[in-house]
């Protein structure tokens, strides 16, 4: 199963801090493997949304994570803004506009 290997220490480390003081281990910043801070992000985000039961935005969510640079790396959670930012967009190229006729 050495393919589970890497899926397994992102989720072992998920709850690392970029900061250094999370655990299980104390990584910091870049030590955190990269899926391990994506996970975080992620599961962050989505708690967000979940307990707010979704009166929070997508968006909001990652305002309030980016407030959070100690916890969540900066550079996945504005990849995650920028990700939404394009489905946002190509949502809205969907939709006609008010003018046009059916």
């Amino acid at each position: 199963m050495d393919f589970l290997a890497q899926a397994a220490t992102a989720i072992r480390h998920q709850a690392e801090r970029m900061d250094g003081k999370g655990g299980p281990s104390g990584l910091g910043g870049e030590e955190i493997p990269l899926l391990s801070r994506i996970l975080a992000v992620a599961d962050a985000a989505d708690r967000i949304i979940e307990v707010q039961e979704s009166g929070v935005a997508l968006h909001d969510a990652v305002d309030t994570l980016a407030r959070q640079a100690d916890r969540f790396d900066p550079a996945v959670v504005a990849a995650l803004g920028q990700a939404l930012g394009r489905r946002e967009r190509d949502v809205l190229q969907t939709i006609p506009s008010q003018g046009a006729q059916s």
